[in-house]
């Protein structure tokens, strides 16, 4: 088994609104990769201008720098990772529901080959999440807010509902990130970004104070075993794959698994505050065959760009 090391960077963050549809009723308990990336670029933009934000956005397109979605864990322990949707079947003939995520080492042993099967009897469901019987679970709640606005102008009001997830004590959110090219990648620029991110609020709703931490997000290292002889990979981010990519997945004999999102979002205030056109991606967790390194690529929207390179884990099927 090989063991890449991968930066971990942890979020201090305990409310959060993650965008999942065009409702603000629907939210994810994942913070997906496209909205971090354009969390980042804004602060780099603030930090550094826009000289260096385009060339900040080249660097990322030439995939000299990954970046995972984000996922609920408990700091300095339990750690969540999507579920490899080879094995969605498997799960849902298992267990009630389906799982939309693993613990670290529920994922180390799938992508190793372990199957559920064998797993059943040493695995727990909790909150959505697979574990191992004796793992402590990460503490995640969603709750729904009402909000009553009242038009002055013609006299009306509406109610309407915001959903948000709420996280345990010592939890937050865990990003994943590799240097591929550290000539290319200053990390002395990257992290007082990411630390101001921190501050400023990862998701939607931040004036309400959702998704921001007065804390600094700890960055540390953090191991994946991936299995050396594994012709298929999983991504941990949102996947936009080129056209030369579709076509080799098309000529490809080994199956693919995958799930479909469709990605909208707002331009900054700056940029005229409209809202993106929207672009379809594979959900984390999907399953393709290893045909190139780092697939995948950033989506260009009417000049704006949203993050869709995969984050690759090969992945024994």
């Amino acid at each position: 088994m090989e063991m890449p090391t991968h930066k971990a960077v942890y979020f201090r963050i305990n409310r959060y609104h993650a965008g999942e549809g065009w409702s603000l009723e629907d939210s994810s308990p994942i913070i997906h990769s496209d909205t971090f990336f354009g969390g980042l670029v804004w602060s780099y933009r603030e930090l550094y201008g826009n000289d260096e934000v385009e060339a900040f956005i080249e660097t990322c397109k030439r995939k000299a720098l990954l970046f995972s979605s984000l996922y609920p864990c408990k700091i300095g322990g339990t750690s969540l990772y999507p579920l490899p949707l080879n094995l969605s079947i498997d799960v849902r003939e298992l267990f009630k529901g389906r799982p939309w995520a693993v613990s670290r080492e529920v994922f180390r042993k799938l992508i190793g080959g372990t199957s559920i099967k064998e797993l059943r009897d040493s695995l727990k469901l909790h909150g959505g999440v697979l574990y191992t019987i004796d793992e402590e679970p990460v503490e995640l709640r969603i709750m729904k807010s009402y909000k009553n606005v009242r038009d002055r102008l013609m006299g009306s009001t509406d109610l309407w509902r915001l959903s948000y997830y709420v996280l345990g004590d010592g939890c937050g959110l865990r990003l994943l990130y590799r240097v591929i090219e550290p000539k290319e990648v200053s990390e002395k620029k990257l992290v007082p970004a990411l630390r101001l991110l921190s501050e400023n609020g990862l998701g939607g709703e931040r004036s309400t104070g959702l998704g921001s931490s007065s804390e600094p997000p700890i960055i540390g290292e953090e191991s994946v075993q991936e299995p050396n002889d594994a012709k298929l990979f999983t991504t941990l981010s949102l996947y936009y794959p080129t056209r030369d990519e579709i076509e080799k997945y098309t000529n490809e004999e080994k199956r693919i698994y995958y799930e479909l999102v469709e990605r909208g979002g707002f331009r900054d205030y700056r940029a005229g505050g409209r809202r993106n056109k929207a672009v379809r991606m594979f959900r984390e967790g999907s399953v393709f065959p290893m045909i190139s390194e780092y697939p995948g690529s950033m989506a260009d929207v009417d000049g704006a760009y949203k993050y869709g390179i995969a984050y690759p884990v090969r992945v024994m099927v």
